[in-house]
């Protein structure tokens, strides 16, 4: 079963070292996303990415969303993070 670990890295609490990091890397089909900077109690502090984790991975898990792996190069992600942004670009009068 799919099992999604979250954690905050700067949590001195629960260190992420003793308890995130082994438990993904001991359970079958566990995901660890790191919350940079986050320390103990992201639940609450951090609910809004959170939710939008929670939401992607329910997603996944129910085909409602289909990750397809390819290989990318830098210079294509850089040229479709330049059109995605363009609009924005280009109204606010940059080059």
């Amino acid at each position: 079963m799919p099992t999604l670990v979250i954690h905050g890295t700067a949590d001195k609490t629960v260190p992420i070292a003793a308890t995130a990091h082994v438990v993904a890397a001991e359970v079958r089909q566990a995901e660890l996303i790191e919350y940079d900077g986050a320390a103990h109690g992201l639940f609450a502090t951090r609910t809004d990415r959170l939710i939008d984790d929670l939401l992607d991975v329910s997603r996944i898990t129910t085909g409602k969303l289909l990750l397809q792996h390819q290989p990318l190069t830098i210079s294509d992600a850089l040229h479709s993070a330049i059109e995605t942004v363009r609009p924005l670009i280009d109204q606010m009068g940059h080059e």
